[in-house]
């Protein structure tokens, strides 16, 4: 709304300005998504409606047209992860997180930007490259 990404409340959703501070100092020409290539050229999903403009701006995103996947360009690193908010973990359906090994809910959260361990079978390889 106005070119502000606004909730379902009507409250802006970056009322105090955090996300674009940080996409900001990460990339000097971050724009916000939802104000790039305004209405037209939509594509119809039954949970989504954005136009490929829109999808392509978004740096580090891989999405699918059709039968065709597109790959954005990588989304520069966040400078001070201090700045990120903290988890809203009662907005999640804990519920539908769980594990085999362990009783009750489960979900985790990568703290930092990796370690320098090697490990095969370790996730970090997708996470930080």
């Amino acid at each position: 709304m106005n070119g502000q990404l606004v909730k379902a409340d009507g409250q802006a959703a970056d009322a105090n300005g955090l996300m674009r501070k940080m996409m900001a100092e990460a990339d000097a020409a971050w724009q916000a998504a939802w104000t790039i290539g305004g209405g037209g050229d939509l594509d119809h999903h039954e949970r989504l409606s954005v136009s490929p403009a829109r999808l392509g701006a978004i740096k580090g995103l891989v999405w699918r047209r059709g039968d065709e996947f597109n790959v954005n360009l990588d989304r520069p690193f966040i400078r001070n992860l201090d700045d990120l908010p903290m988890p809203l973990h009662h907005l999640l359906p804990i519920d539908k997180y769980r594990i085999p090994m362990i009783k009750g809910p489960y979900t985790f959260i990568v703290t930092g930007r990796g370690c320098t361990a090697g490990c095969r079978y370790c996730i970090k390889h997708v996470s930080y490259q």
